[in-house]
């Protein structure tokens, strides 16, 4: 992302001056003295880091590269550096050959650590344990945030991530360029389920309306998401497929991706992330359960997803995770076999718990 025409400054610039009200979100106005406080904060130092959470989805790689763009167009030091690899179908998005990926390489003091999209600290990785920084900054959307960090915006009213960082732009009144317009819209499409998840408002469809005003181009971000899949991962969907079970009522599905299969097909795991939606495909499923194989068999990456009977942050929080109440997550330090006879009697339980909504054909 280039640098924008106008006046910088280190300081804020006053919101209703320049958007008015109509293009505020929400929630601002619980969340203003926090950004003006952050900002400020912010203005203060030099040299940042940000880094997100292990297998890092569209939304959280979309805020890094977003935030960076502010922070160097205000004059501020950045790296972004993640201990996961980057999956290949978001290699499209503007900026993203500047996200480093943690190697065990030296690294200098920072004045602030910036976790974007992370519901807990642990969630970035061992890497943090080797960054020497003053304070840690918090910035995420998931409910089940456990408020981690020295300063902390959370803000589970927001549908992404990368819809708080635009306030933030906003707020401080840095120009959206088409490159920083596709970042901050592919956040907020991949992260609403392309606008279809229960956090998509109609301040949700205007945010998307300025960004594609201000040079996102929907079908570009379309065809590079969903439309340039490699035969490999086709293939390694039918594996998937082929270990589909259903629960007797028909209300959970669940299905296993193992390291085998994305040897087989040529995938690398970080690029089968979208496979999560698989399960919760199937006409009359409420909840879908993804069991995907980590570091050699050795522990078991749990993905829930819904459809609103159930909570799925609740689900995850039962097994030391969290997420969104659609979407969720945690991982488990055992076999993927073990994982579902674990997690799989307690997803029954909690959904034949609660009447099934009435479904309308």
């Amino acid at each position: 992302m280039g640098e924008g025409e106008g006046e910088r400054s280190g300081r804020i610039i006053p919101l209703m001056d320049r958007l008015g009200v109509a293009t505020l979100p929400s929630f601002i106005d619980l969340t203003m003295k926090t950004l003006e406080h952050i900002w400020n904060e912010f203005s203060e130092k030099e040299h940042f880091l940000l880094s997100t959470h292990l297998l890092p989805d569209a939304d959280a790689v979309s805020s890094e590269l977003a935030l960076a763009a502010l922070l160097r167009w205000s004059g501020k030091r950045c790296q972004i550096i993640n201990e996961s690899s980057l999956p290949e179908v978001i290699r499209f998005l503007p900026g993203i050959e500047k996200i480093q990926t943690y190697e065990g390489q030296s690294l200098d003091h920072f004045d602030f650590l910036v976790a974007l999209d992370c519901g807990g600290r642990y969630r970035m990785g061992d890497f943090v344990g080797s960054v020497s920084y003053e304070r840690l900054v918090n910035i995420d959307h998931h409910i089940s945030n456990d408020r981690f960090g020295d300063l902390n915006w959370v803000e589970p009213g927001a549908c992404s991530t990368a819809e708080m960082i635009l306030e933030l732009v906003d707020l401080v009144g840095m120009p959206i360029d088409s490159d920083l317009a596709t970042c901050l819209y592919t956040g907020i499409l991949t992260d609403t389920v392309n606008f279809c998840s229960s956090s998509t408002t109609p301040r949700t469809h205007e945010i998307a309306a300025r960004l594609v005003g201000l040079g996102a181009r929907p079908e570009a971000v379309s065809r590079e998401l969903y439309r340039s899949w490699s035969l490999g991962k086709f293939n390694l969907q039918a594996m998937v497929i082929e270990t589909l079970h259903i629960s007797d009522g028909g209300r959970i599905a669940w299905a296993r991706l193992t390291q085998e299969m994305c040897e087989r097909s040529g995938v690398g795991s970080t690029d089968a992330l979208d496979l999560v939606t698989l399960p919760i495909s199937i006409d009359g499923v409420e909840v879908g359960v993804l069991f995907r194989e980590l570091d050699g068999g050795l522990a078991t990456k749990v993905s829930f997803r819904g459809e609103g009977t159930v909570d799925m942050s609740r689900l995850a929080i039962d097994f030391g995770g969290g997420g969104h109440p659609a979407a969720s997550g945690c991982t488990l330090q055992m076999g993927v076999e073990q994982a579902v006879e674990t997690v799989v009697p307690h997803v029954i339980e909690r959904v034949e718990s609660v009447q099934s909504p009435i479904r309308l054909h």
